[in-house]
Parts: C-alpha cells; structure tokens; sequence
C-alpha cells in the first residue's frame, strides 16, 4: 500500500486552502484584476504595446486561471486529507 510522506502532510492542508481561497478570489474579481493588469502594462509598455497585448487577453482566462488555482488547491487538500487518514490508522 502507498504511503503519503507526513512531512507534506500540513504543508498540503494549508497551502492547499490558500490555494482555494485565492482562486475563488481571482475568480469572483477577474474583471477588476484583468482591467487592473492592462493598467500596468499600458504603464510598462505604452498604448500600443498594451493595446496589441490585450487582443489576447480576457477576464475569461484571468476566471479559468483562478479555477485552475481551486482544482490545485483541492487536490492539495484531498492528498492532505488522505495522509491524515493513513496516519491515523484509517
């Protein structure tokens, strides 16, 4: 049987629920941090460099980035879960 290293145990738990958390926050907020994204880079590269850059970017990728955070950190719990599991016996 497979045995989960305990060292990631707690590590896995709790980046895993930042991990969560970020992304559900990434996601609810995807309009503001993509319009806040194109401000800096309207601020590093100037208009047309950000005008050329922003033709490749939606707030729907900035969403399935932070839904791509959420299944991270949810495979980070579960693998925490399940160690807690083994260690205890279970």
């Amino acid at each position: 049987m497979n045995h989960i290293d305990e060292s990631t145990i707690i590590p896995n738990l709790v980046v895993g629920s930042i991990a969560v958390v970020l992304g559900i926050l990434v996601m609810v907020f995807r309009r503001r941090l993509h319009a806040a994204t194109a401000a800096i880079e309207h601020a590093i590269v100037g208009r047309r460099g950000a005008e050329r850059l922003l033709r490749l970017q939606k707030p729907y990728w900035v969403g399935l980035a932070g839904f791509g955070s959420v299944m991270i950190g949810a495979l980070m719990l579960f693998y925490g879960v399940v160690g807690l599991s083994q260690l205890s016996g279970g």
